[in-house]
Order: structure tokens, then C-alpha cells, then sequence
């Protein structure tokens, strides 16, 4: 269902599924179907063909990942490309991680890259309300984290030493309240503080 604003806006016809794919993925299934014919002359005859530039672009890419030779014939990496339903480039990524034994983290990133954003916003006014009380409740839960971490270390000391070297020192609230009592000594104190040293220029 879509409010009339929106009907108005949307286009009268659907951009057709061959400009919609991605060039280089078009030329190889072109190219698949018919090798003896060129890529350019095979797309002119389609009712909408691609322009003229991106099919020469896309041939070009298709040339440097190997999967075209100079005359626009399927190498064989190019046939092994053209059998997985993915981005050319996205399948050559995928046969050298095979090779170099990291095809687990290569396949998330073929997976992020070739998909969609999954994060889409809302259309319906019960949706957006509950995105947004999503949202409040992640800010609210890291406001309260970052909260829970200052109340944690919240006593800092700067010291400066007589060769101008200056020791920042981050003590939790107990192990403060000790070393300003006088409970626990300075040396020990060493092991329960995050210190940082930056040297006077």
C-alpha cells in the first residue's frame, strides 16, 4: 500500500532488469550465450541497450581479472567466473581464497559486498516508532555503559617529575580512597593504575 504522494512520485515503468545488473556480469552471460557474436553488436539489439562506454568499461575490467582475452573470447578462469552466480570480480576473490586457504572470512565479504544494505528504515508509522525506540534504547544502554566506566575510574592524578616527564595516573574510586587514607602504599599502587608517560618536548 502506498500513499498517493508516493504513487506520484514512482516512475510509470520499472528501469528493465538489463540496466539494472551489473555490467560486467551482463557481458559474461552475453558472452556465454553467444561467443562468436561481439558483446557490443549483441546488446545494440536489445529495446533498451546499455550505453556505448559502460559496455566498454566493462570489458576492460573483464580483460584485466582475465576473464576475457583480447578478442572477447572466455578464458578458462573466465568460464569458471561465468558458473557462479556473482559479480565477476566477486568470483575471481572467491577461486584465490580457495587457493590461499581463507575462503571463511572472503565469503562474508563477498556476502556484504554483493548484497543490498540490510539496514533499511522504515515506511509505516508503527515501524518507525519502533525503530526509534530501538534506537533510544541502544543510546540508553551505552550512556549508562560509558556512565558505569567513569564511576569506575573517576579519581585522576597528573604528576610531574623533575625531569619535566609527566605521569598521568587513572585510579579506580576504592583503590583512590585507599591510597588517600593511607591504607596502601605508593609501590603498591603501581599494579592497581593505568598509567601513561608522555615525555615534555
Amino acid at each position: 500500500m502506498y500513499s498517493k504522494l508516493r504513487a506520484a512520485a514512482l516512475p510509470d515503468f520499472q528501469i528493465p532488469e538489463l540496466k539494472r545488473m551489473p555490467i560486467e556480469e551482463l557481458c559474461m552471460q552475453v558472452n556465454m550465450l553467444d561467443s562468436s557474436s561481439k558483446i557490443e553488436v549483441f546488446l545494440a539489439k536489445t529495446l533498451d541497450p546499455p550505453v556505448s562506454e559502460s559496455i566498454h568499461n566493462a570489458i576492460k575490467v573483464l580483460r584485466d581479472i582475465g576473464a576475457l582475452s583480447t578478442d572477447e573470447t572466455l578464458t578458462d578462469l573466465g568460464e569458471k567466473l561465468g558458473s557462479l552466480l556473482v559479480h565477476p570480480v566477486i568470483s575471481r576473490m572467491l577461486f584465490f581464497a580457495i587457493l590461499m586457504n581463507c575462503l571463511d572470512p572472503t565469503l562474508t565479504l563477498a556476502y556484504a559486498s554483493d548484497y543490498k544494505d540490510p539496514f533499511t528504515l522504515p515506511m509505516l508509522p508503527e515501524d518507525k516508532k519502533r525503530a526509534a525506540e530501538a534506537k533510544a534504547k541502544l543510546a540508553s544502554l551505552y550512556e549508562r555503559y560509558g556512565f558505569g566506566r567513569y564511576r569506575q575510574f573517576s579519581i585522576f592524578t597528573i604528576t610531574r617529575t623533575g625531569t619535566g616527564e609527566i605521569s598521568y595516573s587513572l585510579l579506580t574510586r576504592q583503590e583512590g580512597h585507599k591510597r588517600i587514607s593511607g591504607h596502601v602504599h605508593g609501590t603498591h599502587m603501581a599494579t592497581n593504575l593505568q598509567q601513561v608517560h608522555v615525555t615534555k618536548q
